[in-house]
Formats: C-alpha cells, structure tokens, sequence
C-alpha cells in the first residue's frame, strides 16, 4: 500500500456497498451517476472510515488512523 492511500479489502467494501447501493436506489439516486453526491453512502462511508482510524489508532498506528480519519471527513462531505 502507498504511503496517503488507503485500500480496503473487498469483503468490507462490498459489506459497505451493499448497504448503501439499495439505499440510493430507494432514494432515486443511480449507482453511477450520482455516487458521489449521495448523502446515505457518504454517511455509510463516513462512519466505517471513522471506525478504522480508531482501530488504528488504538494499536498506536497513528499515520493510518489520520489517514482513515482524513477519509471519513472526506466521506462525510459528499452531498452536502
């Protein structure tokens, strides 16, 4: 992984996705076209982003948890 750039597994960004994708399908907003300006999945998104910089944080991995941190207020941003 480089340095500034988060990844995360496939299993959690499915998990992630598969809760915010039917929500903006309920609310009218596409997959594609408005996934950026969707409140739901920047909420979703926020939240788990906030969760890994404690976990982070919490084993003294200080870099990663600003970095997940930095995400999460990213993530909380969209759509509004």
């Amino acid at each position: 992984m480089s340095k500034g750039k988060l990844q995360d597994d496939d299993f959690d960004k499915s998990v992630r996705s598969g809760i915010s994708d039917p929500l903006d399908k309920a609310f009218g907003w596409g997959y594609d076209n408005s996934r950026g300006e969707s409140k739901v999945r920047g909420a979703i998104h926020g939240v788990y982003h906030t969760f890994q910089g404690v976990k982070e944080w919490c084993r003294g991995n200080n870099d990663n948890s600003s970095r997940q941190f930095d995400r999460a207020g990213e993530q909380f941003k969209k759509g509004w």
